[in-house]
C-alpha cells in the first residue's frame, strides 16, 4: 500500500511505501498495488481499513467583555466548528456565546441578578480539530 498527503488538496507529496507516521496534512490519499506471478489468478481486496487518529486543539484563554459583547478570536482557524465554552468570572456573571465560527465567536456578559448586559471577565475554553 502506498500514500500520499496534500495540505490543500492541489500539491501532494510523492507516492511512498505506507507505514505508521506522524505529519500534519488536510488531505490523504491511498492506494493499494496488487501484482502477482501466477497469471491465471487475479489478486484482490476484500477488506481494508485505514485509522487516523486527528489530535484536538485545546485552546483556554481569559476574554475581557465590554457591555455591548466582543468577537473574541481563537487565534487559531480550526477545521471544523468547534466547541465553545464561555464561563463569567464571578457569581452574579453568566457567559454566553453565539455566532460561532472555526476562528472565533462572539461573546456577551450578563448580570444574573437583573439579566442586563453587564460586560466582565470571560475564561474560554475551545477544543476541536
Amino acid at each position: 500500500m502506498e500514500y500520499r498527503l496534500s495540505r490543500d488538496n492541489i500539491t501532494w507529496t510523492d507516492w511512498q511505501p505506507f507505514q505508521p507516521l506522524e505529519a500534519t496534512f488536510r488531505y490523504a490519499d491511498f492506494r493499494v498495488v496488487l501484482v502477482t506471478q501466477d497469471t491465471t489468478k487475479a489478486p484482490e481486496v476484500n477488506q481494508l481499513m485505514i485509522r487516523m487518529d486527528v489530535p484536538d486543539k485545546d485552546i483556554a484563554r481569559t476574554v475581557t467583555v465590554p457591555v455591548g459583547g466582543i468577537t473574541a478570536s481563537y487565534g487559531y482557524t480550526f477545521y471544523e466548528v468547534p466547541v465553545v465554552t464561555p464561563t463569567a468570572e464571578g457569581i452574579s456573571s453568566r457567559a454566553t456565546w453565539s455566532a460561532k465560527t472555526k476562528s472565533d465567536v462572539r461573546l456577551q456578559v450578563f448580570s444574573t441578578a437583573t439579566g442586563a448586559d453587564a460586560g466582565g471577565i470571560v475564561d474560554l475554553r475551545v477544543k476541536g480539530y
